[in-house]
């Protein structure tokens, strides 16, 4: 099974990076988000990582995730269509006036 991971936009990365100034150094951002220093320099490479780690890091620097990554809230979300299908055959259908 593929793994699904997220990198951060250029845009998403300036911003982590203006965010990652309120900490000593990236080590201190890996270890208040529980991952090691590996996980976070990739993020800050603009490498591909694991939507967990992406998210858990995101949420240390206390920054959206979605707007880091670039991803549009809308394309995650699935709304319902209606589907129409026509009536292949008409006479199946129930006469209400019966």
């Amino acid at each position: 099974m593929a793994r699904v991971t997220l990198k951060a936009s250029p845009d998403g990365l300036q911003k982590a990076k203006a965010a990652l100034r309120h900490f000593a150094s990236k080590i201190a951002l890996a270890d208040l988000a529980g991952l090691s220093r590996t996980t976070v320099q990739a993020f800050f490479a603009g490498k591909e990582i694991s939507v967990e780690s992406f998210r858990q890091i995101c949420e240390a620097l206390e920054l959206p995730w979605e707007a880091i990554s670039g991803i549009k809230t809308e394309a995650l979300s699935i709304s319902p269509t209606r589907v129409e299908q026509p009536l292949e055959n008409k006479s199946d259908s129930a006469d209400c006036d019966s």
